[in-house]
């Protein structure tokens, strides 16, 4: 780094094009809402996402992409090849919580938003409709859809969640 700017290879841009989308993704994120979360116009990310990276980049930029995408600082930039873990509900966390067992435990409704779109990616790489998955969980579709959108009306509990 120099003059609070990284320097990327051009070599490196695809590949950090792919380690972008596929922690976006993986984080049940849209462009636009990545994009607002670090402060740049989704055209911006649609290039970075495409390998379109300039010469530099602000570190603070970096910075700032590394904290939206839920990974250690330099991460996005590294030739680090190992995979992050995919943030998701903890069961055991809210059980010694709350105090309740592991079926009882109830998930925040900031953690249910997170849990729909990443159930919502699982079922379509499963390549389920939503009728057929709706089916599975024993829900009708309409709740399963709202369930995707990260929508719960009545708490969630972990019991469920694993249903």
């Amino acid at each position: 780094m120099s003059g609070g700017r990284e320097w990327i290879p051009r070599s490196d841009g695809w590949r950090i094009a792919q380690r972008l989308c596929e922690r976006r993704k993986a984080l049940g994120l849209t462009q636009a809402e990545l994009a607002a979360r670090v402060g740049v116009a989704q055209s911006s990310l649609v290039h970075w996402e495409r390998g379109r990276w300039p010469n530099t980049i602000a570190a603070a930029m970096v910075n700032a992409l590394d904290t939206a995408l839920q990974a250690p600082q330099g991460w996005l930039l590294s030739q680090d090849t190992e995979p992050l873990p995919v943030p998701g509900f903890n069961a055991g966390s809210a059980v010694a919580q709350e105090g309740l067992s592991d079926l009882q435990a109830r998930i925040p409704p900031g953690q249910c938003r997170e849990i729909g779109p990443h159930a919502r990616r699982l079922r379509e790489e499963l390549r389920l409709s939503v009728a057929e998955m709706a089916r599975a969980c024993a829900v009708s579709s309409p709740t399963l859809v709202q369930w995707e959108q990260g929508m719960f009306p009545k708490a969630l509990t972990a019991a469920r969640l694993r249903a």
